[in-house]
């Protein structure tokens, strides 16, 4: 029980700070979103199979915060170029998946393409 008042604590500050609002209609849609959300958890990631080990955490620490700053460098350097010519758009790739249907998928959330003749678009930087 205890584990779960704590998700349920930490997804409901997630909620404030993402909506920012803390008129009583908010935060009912808050706290049923959290209810949900907190069910979830539990269900995917049950507390007994994955301790958390706070030790193991504090240790990667540094070494993310490092990285992390070392790659904000890296795409700010690339951002700010005076000669790379960045041309960010779409790209539009034509898929026909068709004989694909007909198999099982072993996870069915981790199906993102279509299997009509509809393309599959993308994010790119291409000019």
């Amino acid at each position: 029980m205890r584990i779960a008042l704590d998700r349920a604590a930490v997804l409901f500050a997630l909620w404030l700070v993402l909506i920012r609002s803390v008129q009583p209609a908010d935060l009912v849609v808050g706290a049923a979103a959290v209810a949900l959300a907190t069910w979830w958890s539990l269900r995917l990631l049950p507390p007994d199979e994955h301790p958390v080990r706070m030790a193991a955490l504090v240790a990667r620490l540094p070494r993310f915060l490092w990285q992390s700053v070392r790659s904000g460098v890296a795409v700010a350097r690339l951002a700010f170029a005076p000669r790379l010519r960045l041309a960010p758009g779409f790209v539009t790739y034509p898929t026909d998946l068709r004989h694909l249907s007909h198999r099982p998928a072993p996870r069915p959330r981790t199906q993102h393409l279509r299997l009509d003749h509809q393309p599959a678009a993308g994010h790119g930087a291409g000019g």
